[in-house]
């Protein structure tokens, strides 16, 4: 008989978890984006670009929902991308 174990490695990079975290955080409509770590590191296309200006005016996720040009699920789409790329955080604002 076998028995299944948890197995956790101390030293794996648990990012990932972050994003994860941000990603649930754009189901809260309260909850307010922040620039992230790898913000300007990034090269951006010009709605990337748009909606990292936005997210600079530290504007609530329903604000940028109203305010925004595109539709609703597109907006969130362009917020979750740029939190996959580490441009966009729910976080503590980072330099």
């Amino acid at each position: 008989m076998h028995r299944c174990t948890t197995w956790h490695d101390e030293t794996a990079d648990t990012s990932v978890n972050d994003v994860v975290a941000d990603l649930a955080r754009l189901a809260d409509p309260m909850s307010v984006p922040r620039t992230g770590s790898e913000a300007f590191a990034l090269t951006l296309d010009a709605s990337e670009s748009w909606m990292m200006n936005v997210v600079q005016l530290g504007m609530c996720v329903q604000a940028i929902l109203d305010m925004s040009p595109l539709d609703a699920d597109e907006t969130l789409r362009l917020l979750a991308r740029l939190v996959g790329r580490r441009a966009v955080t729910f976080g503590e604002a980072r330099a």
